[in-house]
């Protein structure tokens, strides 16, 4: 399968879709961020709503119902629901609206917001919840939109976007740059879904230098993906109910909700001192080259160029960010930009070696 992740931004195939166990397996370390907060998620899963608004019963109730504004054949539509086999809401429901209406008392939420994106249907809706029964994800009210589409981008989705507190989803990953600048410029707390090497992004990076924006704990290994992608068993797995799981190893959560765990100190382990042989000057900035993060030396205080993953283990108080080891994210001098190129330095025999992107950190003293 070559159309994957990585061209996703040319022919906007964004369907990968998160489990119920990844979610479950992060939000255990944010507990305290939810309680009293409406959280919002607005790039939910389409299959949610497929079988059940998608329908011609469906859409005949429901294009009579807001045409005439009738409230009691609303009503009737939103009655179409009970006769659906709660099974198959929940295999083909949001895993997120899944899992934050299950946990919605003891999470102490205020209220749980999920939309969805749909091209085809010239009327789209969300679901509100605001409590009742949460093991019956029936219970909740729709959002009948007038002229959105479920974009998130859209008025209508703006406006939900200000009357949350949190938004938690996995957004399209070809829309990452600018779903994250419109829930920073809402002021907004967030925890979704990316990929690594949007990192590398200037207006991620940004954020992530100015402590404004981090990862996760956990990192999401598989995605379900479309029943109808070819199968491949490289990097597929099949489960008993029939979906199809992709793995991965660049995905990452981003947030700026703040938790424990992010404040424990990378154990080091490794001299400066002793082993400086390893530690690589780099020829075109004012760094050494440390080539796994374990051997970032306790003894070395000076600016040093490590792999991306290490904001896995990133603690503020123990580490500065710098910057990327690319251009225009180091600089020769403090108001000279460096050299148009990566950060690179000579091996043994003279040859030129080009790390893969790199990361500048210091220790903090």
């Amino acid at each position: 399968m070559k159309q994957n992740l990585a061209n996703a931004k040319k022919i906007k195939n964004d369907e990968f879709y998160t489990t119920y166990e990844t979610i479950e397996s992060e939000m255990s370390y944010y507990w305290d961020n939810f309680k009293g907060k409406t959280i919002l998620c607005n790039c939910d899963d389409p299959e949610l709503f497929k079988d059940f608004f998608g329908s011609k019963t469906w859409k005949k109730m429901l294009d009579e119902a807001v045409l005439k504004n009738d409230s009691k054949l609303l009503s009737t539509a939103n009655q179409y629901f009970k006769n659906k086999n709660p099974n198959d809401f929940e295999q083909k429901s949001s895993q997120f609206w899944l899992y934050f209406h299950k946990m919605f008392s003891s999470l102490g939420l205020k209220e749980l917001i999920a939309t969805h994106y749909n091209n085809e249907n010239k009327v789209t809706y969300g679901m509100r919840y605001k409590g009742g029964n949460d093991l019956d994800i029936y219970d909740f009210e729709p959002i009948w939109f007038k002229t959105s589409n479920g974009d998130f981008r859209s008025e209508e989705c703006i406006k939900l976007l200000k009357e949350s507190d949190i938004v938690i989803t996995n957004p399209p990953f070809s829309l990452f740059r600018e779903f994250v600048s419109q829930i920073i410029e809402n002021k907004k707390k967030f925890l979704i879904i990316g990929n690594m090497n949007a990192i590398s992004y200037k207006e991620i990076f940004k954020l992530i230098k100015n402590n404004e924006l981090w990862l996760g704990v956990t990192q999401p290994k598989k995605h379900k993906v479309p029943f109808d992608t070819l199968f491949d068993d490289k990097k597929m797995i099949r489960t008993a109910n029939g979906d199809i799981l992709q793995k991965f190893g660049n995905h990452n959560w981003f947030t700026n909700l703040d938790f424990k765990k992010r404040y424990e100190k990378y154990p080091l382990n490794y001299l400066y001192e002793n082993e400086s042989e390893i530690y690589r000057k780099y020829c075109n900035y004012d760094a050494i080259n440390v080539d796994k993060i374990k051997q970032i030396p306790v003894d070395y205080f000076e600016p040093m160029g490590v792999p991306i993953s290490f904001l896995l283990k990133w603690n503020p108080d123990q580490f500065d960010i710098i910057g990327l080891g690319r251009n225009p994210w180091i600089s020769t001098t403090p108001n000279e930009l460096g050299k148009q190129e990566d950060v690179w330095y000579e091996d043994e025999n003279g040859k030129k070696v080009f790390p893969y992107m790199r990361m500048i950190i210091k220790r903090r003293k």
